[in-house]
């Protein structure tokens, strides 16, 4: 089984596609890379891992032409030989590659009882990685935790944020001097507010605010607007249990100057959303009911103000996790389904041209409707983060080169 997470393409054409995939006979697995021509001629693919569960969860182009992987370990990390190689409490592992897929280095942080998000680079090449803290016995309310490594994977800090309310942190953004958070915030048995952040460069707070509506709205993805603002997406929890999506976008100082809901009657959530070509935004994500796995594909195509241009399903048990732009207009999706002759479940690789005749955005029945929001600030104080980034020698990291076999069909 070969699960995705990202695709990030290059101006060459060629994409690189990131997911875990379970090795064979076991439950363990391994970070999965491999490279791809504009075409979908698989070039090589590589491995990553240890001894037990390495589960990948996003990876970003670095400044340096490379790529950084991370996601949760349960692998040790001590000794090669699994039989005396007890598995450990998920982690953050993060493995450095460059641009051939070769380790240029790999950390697990330890002691660090925290589930990071997400992660993105620096204009100076160090790496911001956001998440939530399970609490301690102390204080066992949830907070948001950031973390900043060096470009070798030592650790410059590490902050964490308890607000009043449990808070959760999804998203995370770089520029000159600074970062930008989103989570969410509230009770955790009831509905909650969007947090967002203005932080500066050493994770003190320039501005914090709370977005309160009627239904919990749970960012997962962002994408800088090319203005100096930011486009926010993610899902509506609303009080029926129902998932729908969000779309928020947001000025450089914070103010929102739309947000909107996208809903279908089978359902809707938007994992994903990129800049796209020109003044647009692509969003993917699936709709149908995940719980009975009867699931279709989904992409949206939104201008600058949040008007449906496009959209399309994948039909037959497909999620998509992961977009990036290709020439003329089109894009590379990027998914995992049970269909199309996937042995058990399988990475999916797709290329759309939202301008093609055989799509409208009516056509899904996606209605819209604009998110009524009172806003608040919010205090932020951060406290300092106990944490120990580990360096796992090379000897000790298990990375493997895939066979490319071709097929025709």
């Amino acid at each position: 089984m070969d699960l995705a997470r990202t695709v990030i393409c290059l101006s060459d054409g060629r994409c690189a596609l990131f997911g875990y995939g379970i090795k064979s006979f076991t439950e363990s697995t391994d970070f999965l890379m491999a490279m791809e021509t504009e075409d979908h001629k698989l070039l090589w693919g590589k491995t990553y891992g240890g001894t037990h569960k390495d589960e990948l969860r996003t990876a970003i182009a670095t400044l340096d032409g490379g790529y950084l992987l991370f996601g949760d370990s349960q692998s040790l990390f001590f000794t090669p030989l699994k039989v005396i190689s007890p598995n450990r409490p998920p982690r953050p592992f993060i493995v450095k590659v460059d641009n051939s897929g070769n380790v240029q280095w790999a950390d697990t942080i330890e002691r660090n009882e925290s589930y990071l998000s997400n992660v993105a680079e620096t204009p100076k090449g160090d790496y911001m990685f956001v998440g939530t803290t399970y609490g301690t016995q102390r204080n066992p309310k949830r907070g948001i935790i950031l973390i900043n490594l060096a470009p070798d994977g030592n650790l410059n800090w590490a902050v964490r944020y308890d607000p009043d309310l449990y808070s959760y942190g999804y998203v995370v953004e770089t520029f000159q001097g600074g970062v930008l958070i989103a989570g969410n915030t509230g009770r955790h048995d009831a509905s909650g507010s969007l947090l967002i952040a203005h932080l500066d460069s050493q994770g003190r707070a320039v501005w914090g605010k709370l977005y309160s509506s009627e239904d919990w709205l749970i960012p997962l993805s962002s994408a800088k607007d090319g203005s100096g603002g930011y486009l926010l997406a993610g899902n509506i929890k609303e009080k029926n249990d129902r998932r729908s999506g969000f779309i928020t976008r947001i000025s450089p100082a914070g103010k929102i100057l739309w947000s909107r809901s996208y809903k279908r009657a089978q359902g809707l959530e938007l994992l994903s959303v990129i800049k796209g070509h020109n003044d647009d935004f692509l969003l993917v994500g699936r709709s149908g009911n995940v719980k009975e796995g009867k699931q279709d594909g989904c992409a949206v195509l939104v201008d600058g103000n949040g008007i449906i241009k496009a959209a399309t399903l994948i039909g037959g048990n497909v999620e998509l996790l992961s977009a990036s732009k290709l020439g003329q207009s089109q894009y590379r999706l990027l998914g995992d389904t049970e269909s199309f002759h996937a042995k058990y479940l399988d990475m999916l690789s797709v290329d759309w041209n939202p301008f093609s005749p055989n799509i409208a955005g009516l056509d899904l029945a996606i209605t819209t409707d604009d998110i009524k929001m009172t806003e608040e600030n919010l205090d932020l104080t951060q406290a300092p983060a106990e944490l120990e980034p580990r360096h796992i020698p090379a000897s000790l990291l298990e990375v493997k080169t895939l066979s490319v076999i071709e097929q025709s069909k």
